[in-house]
């Protein structure tokens, strides 16, 4: 029997409507499907074909990490505002065996210390080319997946919100990350009213400097070939 895998998604009511064509770029592509529902009372008609929780409190995107444990599978976490391409699964799960990391296509590698988390570091995002693998510090959690046999750091921290990113990466920080080469266009995001870049890039940023200062003091820099 194979290694099970999982697609983690972390969502709430005002996303329904992009949350359903995501699921729909998904569909097919792994054993099973996981959703946070934050903010939900019931469980949607439309969403009972999936393995739904309503956590107790808003965990917000930390959410997407709620079924992470010490069982081995490849451990996918995805938001509700992106479509899929259909070999998305297959061929992050080849890159995982190949190079035995962390696989994403969105980050950041760090420049320095204090500096504008947004601003501040070289970036790769999700849907622009990226012409080559490059190990980075900080994965976009949206369209990252990993192994857990090489990476399960579980419960991940989630007294901050609104910022999976960097206490993803934070918890990862002893890990390579590689940011995957793709062409433009592959991954694509949905059009909506107000996403978690809009909102935080505009407010203080200290917990992600924070954290972003601990992950570039420790992480290991010796991870520089893929």
């Amino acid at each position: 029997m194979g290694v099970l895998t999982s697609i983690n998604i972390a969502t709430y009511p005002a996303r329904f409507s992009n949350l359903m064509a995501t699921l729909e770029s998904l569909k097919g592509q792994a054993d099973v499907i996981r959703i946070c529902l934050n903010e939900y009372k019931t469980i949607p008609e439309a969403l009972k074909e999936y393995e739904c929780y309503i956590p107790t409190t808003n965990l917000t995107d930390n959410g997407k990490f709620l079924l992470l444990s010490n069982k081995r599978e490849y451990y996918f976490s995805c938001d509700d505002d992106i479509i899929y391409p259909p070999n998305y699964v297959s061929r992050t799960v080849s890159l995982i065996n190949k190079y035995k990391c962390i696989v994403t296509y969105h980050g950041r590698l760090l420049q320095g210390l204090n500096l504008n988390y947004y601003r501040g570091h070289k970036f790769w995002h999700c849907n622009k080319e990226t012409t080559n693998h490059v190990l980075i510090d900080v994965a976009g959690t949206g369209v990252t997946a990993f192994d857990t046999s090489y990476f399960n750091e579980y419960p991940i921290n989630t007294n901050y919100h609104k910022m999976s990113d960097v206490v993803f990466s934070h918890a990862a920080r002893h890990h390579k990350i590689m940011c995957a080469k793709k062409f433009d266009g592959w991954i694509k995001q949905q059009v909506v009213s107000e996403s978690i870049y809009q909102s935080e890039s505009r407010t203080n940023q200290s917990n992600q400097i924070k954290l972003s200062n601990e992950i570039y003091r420790s992480k290991s820099r010796f991870f520089q070939h893929v």
